[in-house]
């Protein structure tokens, strides 16, 4: 019997995907696998398509992957105040937060931020008010954030990190942030970051 867990928040894309694999496949170092995914409804519209990336992800680990894991899943709907709305490092702090202090047995989080991502995430505003978040549900302790969280692909750069999983693996995230929607299928807007961005070009090509 495993004692102890770790948490890997889902969100359907490369980043978190490849966390999530290479947790996968290392058991003995991170014990029972929790895997979470936020349906988070705010003014940028992509929990559905998001939704049917993380579906057919989870498909796909439960066929490859031999160590066996724990899915679970929250919403959280949230209105945009005029051109603000909750940013989903800001709902990961608070659902992180909640499931440690409910679990005990959670003594890791993993996150997918990589090494291009890592200085820029680090001292952003926002990761700072998601470290707020989590910690509010442990006050007996200074930073219980920092103590838990670990960030397995912080030395690889987009490109490795995309090249680390099964090509039909990498195939199956979505990175768009606001999808168009078109008969029941999601369209990449083009125009976003994401969309923008030298990863989004390597797919178009593989």
């Amino acid at each position: 019997m495993k004692t102890h867990r770790t948490l890997v928040l889902l969100s359907g894309g490369v980043d978190s995907t490849a966390t999530l694999w290479h947790i996968l496949h290392r058991p003995d170092e991170y014990g029972e696998i929790l895997v979470h995914h936020i349906h988070l409804h705010n003014v940028e519209k992509r929990w559905k398509a998001e939704a049917q990336a993380v579906k057919a992800i989870l498909a796909y680990m439960r066929e490859h992957a031999s160590t066996p894991f724990i899915a679970s899943e929250s919403v959280i709907a949230v209105p945009n105040v005029g051109r603000h709305f909750l940013y989903d490092v800001e709902a990961m702090g608070f659902i992180t937060g909640y499931i440690t202090f409910r679990d005990p047995l959670v003594t890791k989080i993993a996150i997918g931020v990589t090494g291009d991502d890592w200085e820029r995430s680090s001292i952003s505003g926002t990761v700072a008010k998601s470290k707020s978040l989590h910690n509010a549900f442990h006050t007996n302790v200074k930073d219980h954030s920092g103590t838990v969280k670990v960030f397995p692909l912080r030395d690889m750069t987009k490109q490795q990190v995309y090249e680390s999983m099964p090509p039909e693996l990498a195939r199956l995230t979505w990175s768009c942030r606001t999808p168009r929607e078109m008969n029941g299928a999601f369209i990449e807007c083009g125009r976003c970051k994401a969309c923008r961005g030298e990863l989004q070009r390597l797919k178009r090509h593989n």
